[in-house]
């Protein structure tokens, strides 16, 4: 099947969208509850998923994968830590923020406007507020 490209007239379209963000404080320290989350949501088997992609695995087969590498239904597809990096500027709070979510999740949405995205997986940070006090927070999903 051979499609072809529209041309693109220039138009930009602007979506407007109301989010909502949950930040609830956690009774335990910055680490403790760093790695319980960590513990809950793995990090994602890039390689065997790479390695799925390259075979042509059909989709069951990824489900398969999915589920035994998400045993909770979600996967840390990236993080960071910027607390050694806004020390610099003389912060002294923590926080770490991850990329998390399920790419089998996200395709139910996926088929219907590849922009979403944007927002699957959910960006989702562990922070610890000046009085020493942890937070988890996260936007929403709509």
């Amino acid at each position: 099947m051979t499609t072809t490209a529209r041309p693109s007239d220039g138009t930009i379209e602007t979506v407007p969208h109301e989010v909502h963000r949950l930040t609830v404080q956690v009774n335990e320290s910055f680490d403790a509850f760093r790695e319980r989350y960590e513990d809950a949501v793995p990090v994602f088997q890039s390689e065997r998923f790479a390695k799925l992609v390259e075979e042509g695995a059909d989709w069951q087969t990824v489900l398969d994968a999915t589920k035994e590498n998400a045993p909770h239904s979600f996967i840390i597809y990236w993080s960071t830590e910027f607390t050694s990096l806004m020390r610099l500027a003389g912060d002294r709070g923590r926080c770490v923020e991850y990329l998390m979510g399920n790419h089998t999740f996200a395709q139910r949405m996926y088929r219907y406007n590849p922009a979403v995205m944007l927002y699957a997986p959910l960006r989702t940070a562990i922070f610890e507020d000046a009085d020493g006090a942890t937070w988890f927070t996260v936007d929403q999903p709509s």
